[in-house]
């Protein structure tokens, strides 16, 4: 069988290491952990005031103990531990806090961004997600509200004939 051989590559985000406001946008399950399914927990993460956030993830092995990571990452958007007792993972999406980003080298060499611990929101982290939400929001609609039709009215007048040799 013949094959091509191609390199890809994945845009990985990189910010400044530091604390961040942010809010958990989904999680995915992923498949190929050495010892077990493993989740991606994926969060908004807002790094600049008037900049849209940017999407870092945590992976956790899909176990729920009272010491596990992934029960420590959910517990500052609301989950609280209880033995043998089923809950929905959506149950929390949107909810704010505080990430912790730190760099890391990739396969590759590249420096990016990941999320080294999760933690609860303080008093501004509710105000700063929705000013930064609003402040992208009305930057959009400012970008994005023309209407191509308007930009230039062609008339059938106008259009020169082409040559018949063409």
């Amino acid at each position: 069988m013949k094959m091509k051989a191609k390199e890809l590559k994945y845009d990985k985000p990189h910010i400044k290491d530091g604390l961040y406001h942010a809010n958990l946008k989904e999680v995915k399950s992923i498949e190929d952990g050495q010892y077990g399914s493993r989740v991606a927990l994926v969060f908004d993460v807002y790094y600049a005031i008037e900049k849209a956030p940017v999407e870092l993830a945590i992976i956790a092995y899909e176990q729920i103990t009272p010491k596990s990571k992934l029960t420590k990452t959910l517990e500052p958007l609301g989950y609280k531990y209880e033995e043998k007792k089923t809950f929905d993972t959506d149950e929390f999406l949107g909810n704010p806090c505080r990430v912790l980003v730190e760099t890391y080298e990739t396969k590759e060499g590249d420096e990016a961004s990941g999320i080294g611990k999760v933690m609860a929101p303080d008093g501004q982290t509710v105000e700063y997600i929705s000013k930064i939400k609003d402040i992208v929001k009305s930057s959009t609609e400012e970008i994005d509200n023309t209407d191509p039709m308007d930009l230039e009215t062609v008339h059938v007048e106008d259009i020169e004939e082409v040559p018949s040799n063409v």
